[in-house]
């Protein structure tokens, strides 16, 4: 069983998990914990059908992921401070001299980050060169990147981009006036030469 299966297994498995305890009225359709586990699921099984060239389900999941992102918000704006669960969208400065990265979970092989942009860009001359993939998906607000040798592509929410290891990049812009809010994942895929958006 390759990484990639087991990516998609553990996604259909917070599904499965989120469903179950729902219908033994464990959790509701509004809860925190639900939603993010039907994120988590979406998220995961996003990963493993672009890999596998399953489209019609990664277009699915991806808004089924962005159905749950709007619940979680809607959710962090009803319960108090002192009960909510950290939110992705929360505790963003108003203003920021430099973009915000900020790890949201990391192991040995897998890193998610969030990566928050106020009118930054990447200093001219200079390019992104990393040691691991990265799967990026830019949740608020619009950016512009260009990948070596490549046409500049713009992002607008829901979009994704896959940066395989090395791949020199740059962010040419994001946008003014709104926080361009990112969710990156960095890891170790073993595979290049693959990207996307949606």
């Amino acid at each position: 069983m390759t990484w990639v299966d087991i990516v998609g297994w553990l996604g259909a498995a917070c599904i499965l998990v989120a469903y179950f305890l729902n219908v033994r009225k464990i959790l509701e359709v509004s809860s925190a914990a639900y939603l993010l586990l039907n994120l988590g699921g979406a998220v995961l099984i996003m990963i493993n059908t672009f890999y596998l060239s399953a489209y019609p389900p990664m277009v699915l999941n991806i808004f089924w992921a962005l159905i749950a992102l709007d619940g979680l918000y809607k959710h962090s704006r009803q319960v108090s401070p002192t009960a909510a669960l950290p939110n992705i969208f929360s505790e963003i400065p108003p203003q920021l001299d430099d973009e915000l990265f900020e790890t949201l979970v990391e192991t040995e092989s897998l890193k998610v980050e969030r990566i928050v942009s106020q009118a930054h860009a990447t200093p001219a001359g200079q390019w992104y060169d990393q040691t691991q993939d990265e799967w990026v998906l830019l949740l608020t607000g619009s950016a512009a990147v260009t990948v070596e040798g490549q046409a500049t592509i713009v992002l607008t929410p829901g979009d994704y981009l896959h940066l395989p290891a090395h791949q020199r990049h740059r962010v040419e812009w994001t946008q003014t006036g709104q926080n361009s809010v990112w969710l990156a994942l960095h890891f170790q895929a073993g595979l290049s030469g693959q990207k996307g958006n949606s």
